[in-house]
């Protein structure tokens, strides 16, 4: 049953329940927004920029490189890049010229001993002048840098250009032996090969960059043994020519293998005709091919053949001018030489830098016919041209040679059996003995000498 609740006895909503409490808190959000700002781009300079800004470095060369930026107002790009002027660089090559060494107390500086071993030297050098070849020789340098002035990457490297000292045109006050004397450094040559005697060559210098199997001296053959450079040409030609049938190859190696195949025939006929010296064995020097185009007296002018003495130190290094090389490079010497001076010389290093190399070459004094290297004779050569010139010793401080090629001549023993019959050899009394040379001849004291038939030099 319902009943009616009057106002008074109703219970508000509330009353059961906890009032709301509402706080108010206030909360801080900084929020930042990164706006890229664009900066201009630098006005166009004026003129050069404040103080010169040198960058300073070196080319491989040797040659120092200074440069300079120079910037002046121009038209449009569209205009400006139509002329040529419009970006170019200027090149200054600046050079010093050197004055050539021509005192006593000069050549001390360079060999302090070179006076002891040329007592005579000094009063030969105050009445003796610079040669024309040393202006002659910068002459040429400077002509090869100017030619090269826009691939300066060609041009001879500071090391070559100062590559000469002086160059003295000498005689001595008492025989008048002319003397050409030149102070240089020593570059190394490895040139030339000869197959009557050495008909193995080392594949090292074969393979090196610049060799080539000719000297300048040379003389005909006298045996047929075969140059040991031929097969590799042989070889050489015949991969050049299956390279020609490619169709991938350039114009320029294209023009480069055929001149190659066509040079070869007449450079593998000449082999099998003569022989020539070897860098290697053969103790001589380069002279400049310039040497040739020199227009000055030719009183002192060296010539192939000639016989020279290279001083380095202490050494008196006897050796004739046995090759031309560049026309532009001074001081260079076989590579047997340079061994004998610095034990690891080789094709690709010197064994002097410095230029503390002094050749004496004795003008007008060459073989009248080249034949193969006699070092007892071109060192008794060399022994009489210092006595020439005043030094008295040259026999006990010239240097002597070994001929490394000639084969020793055999030497047997006389063996006296108890018979007292002379039985040459020490093998059993039956055993067969080995003919005798028919060049071969006793001396009567128990050993017997072969004389040598062939082309060899003479053994010391």
């Amino acid at each position: 049953m319902w009943r009616r609740l009057f106002p008074e006895e109703r219970t508000p909503a509330t009353a059961t329940q906890p009032k709301e409490r509402v706080v108010v808190r206030e909360k801080i959000v900084e929020k930042r927004v990164e706006v890229p700002v664009t900066t201009p781009p630098p006005s166009v300079p004026s003129g050069p920029p404040p103080g010169p800004r040198g960058d300073f470095t070196a080319m491989f060369s040797g040659i120092g490189v200074k440069t300079k930026l120079i910037t002046v107002d121009g038209a449009t790009a569209t205009e400006e890049r139509a002329l040529p002027e419009a970006y170019t660089a200027e090149i200054t090559v600046r050079i010093h010229l050197p004055k050539p060494a021509s005192t006593m107390e000069q050549m001390r500086s360079l060999n302090p001993q070179i006076g002891n071993l040329l007592p005579d030297l000094e009063p030969m050098i105050q009445k003796g002048k610079v040669s024309g070849l040393y202006q002659h020789l910068y002459k040429v340098k400077k002509e090869s840098l100017e030619n090269n002035l826009e691939r300066l990457d060609r041009a001879l490297t500071r090391h070559n250009f100062f590559d000469l000292d002086t160059v003295l045109e000498l005689t001595h006050p008492v025989s008048k032996r002319k003397v050409l004397l030149m102070q240089a450094d020593m570059d190394v040559v490895s040139d030339g090969s000869d197959g009557d005697r050495m008909p193995v060559f080392d594949e090292a210098i074969l393979k090196s960059a610049f060799f080539q199997p000719s000297t300048s001296y040379g003389w005909p053959k006298t045996t047929t043994k075969v140059n040991p450079v031929i097969p590799r040409l042989e070889s050489e030609m015949t991969e050049s020519k299956e390279r020609l049938k490619s169709a991938r190859l350039s114009k320029v190696e294209k023009d480069t293998l055929t001149s190659r195949v066509a040079q070869l025939p007449g450079v593998i006929s000449d082999l099998q005709r003569r022989s020539y010296l070897i860098g290697q064995e053969d103790p001589f020097v380069v002279i400049p091919m310039s040497f040739r185009n020199y227009r000055g007296s030719k009183d002192w002018l060296p010539q192939i053949g000639d016989f020279v003495v290279v001083i380095y130190k202490d050494k008196l290094l006897p050796a004739v001018v046995g090759d031309y090389g560049p026309t532009i490079k001074v001081g260079e010497a076989s590579l047997r030489i340079a061994r004998e001076i610095d034990p690891t010389a080789s094709p690709y290093k010197r064994p002097v830098n410095d230029l503390q190399v002094s050749y004496l070459f004795f003008p007008n004094t060459a073989d009248a016919v080249r034949k193969v290297p006699d070092y007892a004779a071109w060192r008794a050569r060399c022994e009489s041209l210092l006595k020439d010139i005043g030094v008295a010793n040259a026999s006990d401080e010239l240097h002597t040679w070994e001929d490394r090629l000639t084969p020793t001549p055999a030497v047997t023993t006389t063996v006296t059996n108890p018979s007292g019959t002379p039985d040459s050899g020490a093998g059993e009394p039956d055993s067969p003995q080995p003919a005798k040379d028919s060049t071969s001849s006793g001396t009567g004291t128990g050993t017997e000498t072969t004389t040598d038939t062939g082309a060899g030099a003479s053994p010391k």
